[in-house]
């Protein structure tokens, strides 16, 4: 890899970086700083009479929701959380290739002594290497909004066990007090480690998606349309096949359909045994759903495809002069 490719590679996206890291950081911890201001009783009266109604179209139980590690899971499922990371796979892959061309510097870096593939992959290389940390800084504004963060306990009257047994008695005379104690006695952050990685494969798909569209085109303005016009569509296919069972069979022609961090969580919190499986079984009350590996590999998959397809449109494809 050449180290003048890196470098400009850098300079090209360090903006964008710096400032997508910054705000899924601060926004991570801020959103997570909110869960201490509504306390589960009372959330729970919002959401339980809404349920009936527009349950389908949470991907996790009712009793998960309610609970601080649903409510902290959240966080991943924000616009402004998954935007972000699509928003930078779609920048730095448009970037590539019909980005270079539009701005008219791909004449001169070709010219210099490099091959093809050096001039993608270092781009690649950037990209995934932006993606991984942007990532990072989105579970680490959670680790930080986790410990620093505290919440209220619903006042409770003190108990006495009798010893040597399980039995525990609430005493009529004590005095019932609310405890404050740290969010983080109520939620582990690493289980939050296999959502962030759930969105990172959704990072990978998105900027491996970019290229290939990137690789055969003159103009980034047209890749950047064509990518985002597939993720609008994909999106509407996922909230179609939660909306109504006739529009259920969109959830197989949408990638979006392995995105689903909430439902990593809830198998990270109750059912640690199907972390790494393919099938999910009896979790989120369906039986035979996708599993968190089978989710990632799906994500990974496509966009390992069109990373290579990318790689050998661009070595065969002739490039236009710049106008």
């Amino acid at each position: 890899m050449n180290r003048a490719l890196v470098k400009k590679s850098i300079s090209d996206s360090q903006w964008l970086f710096l400032s997508l890291a910054v705000l899924l950081f601060t926004f991570c911890w801020f959103r997570v700083w909110i869960v201490s201001f509504l306390e589960m009783p009372s959330f729970a009266a919002v959401v339980q009479p809404l349920w009936e109604k527009f349950g389908q179209f949470s991907p996790v139980a009712l009793d998960h929701l309610l609970s601080y590690p649903g409510r902290v899971a959240l966080t991943f499922v924000e616009p402004l959380v998954f935007l972000s990371i699509v928003i930078w796979g779609i920048a730095r892959g448009s970037d590539a290739v019909s980005g270079e061309l539009s701005r008219g510097t791909m004449e001169m870096v070709m010219a210099q002594p490099v091959s093809r593939l050096q001039v993608l992959y270092t781009q690649v290389a950037i990209t995934l290497l932006g993606l991984v940390l942007l990532c990072f800084c989105c579970w680490f504004g959670i680790f930080v909004g986790v410990e620093t963060t505290q919440i209220v306990e619903p006042a409770t009257r003190p108990t006495w066990t009798i010893p040597g047994t399980e039995w525990t008695f609430s005493l009529p005379l004590g005095r019932a007090e609310p405890r404050v104690v740290g969010l983080a006695t109520k939620v582990n952050c690493r289980d939050m480690i296999p959502p962030t990685i759930n969105l990172l494969c959704l990072g990978f798909t998105m900027a491996g998606l970019a290229t290939l569209f990137s690789s055969w085109d003159r103009y980034r303005w047209r890749s950047i349309g064509i990518i985002s016009g597939i993720f609008i569509l994909q999106m509407m296919a996922k909230i179609g096949a939660k909306s109504t069972e006739a529009l259920e069979f969109l959830q197989w022609i949408t990638f979006l359909s392995a995105f689903e961090p909430q439902i990593q969580v809830q198998v990270a919190v109750d059912y640690p045994t199907q972390l790494w499986s393919w099938k999910l079984i009896e979790v989120a009350g369906e039986t035979g759903g996708l599993g968190p590996l089978s989710s990632n590999v799906i994500l990974l998959g496509i966009g390992l495809l069109s990373y290579l397809t990318a790689t050998w449109i661009f070595c065969r494809r002739d490039l236009p002069a710049p106008i």
